[in-house]
């Protein structure tokens, strides 16, 4: 009996990661990469004032920009799609089955 307690336990562990990541990708990174725009903007028109050599973005600013990147292109790509009938052209294929 004690271990279906560990299943369960170790499944809510798993499905506590899952809603991290999707909160993450759908709340928090969407804001971090206006805040890292608007620093990449404020940045670049202080450039235009002073020509000190600093540096534009951070790596994890960049790394933020590219996930929107990734996000938006994947979105534009999905979006055209009739998802009712992939469901459908998944679920007739017999190697999915197995």
């Amino acid at each position: 009996m004690e271990r279906c307690l560990e299943v369960e336990q170790f499944m809510f562990y798993g499905m506590c990661q899952c809603v991290d990541s999707f909160l993450f990708v759908y709340t928090f990174l969407p804001l971090r990469a206006l805040v890292t725009l608007k620093s990449l903007i404020c940045s670049s028109l202080s450039k235009l004032k002073d020509n000190h050599g600093r540096k534009y973005l951070s790596a994890a600013g960049i790394c933020d920009l590219r996930k929107i990147a990734v996000l938006m292109k994947c979105l534009m790509m999905l979006l055209p799609r009739d998802t009712s009938m992939i469901y459908h052209v998944i679920k007739s294929q017999t190697v999915i089955k197995l």
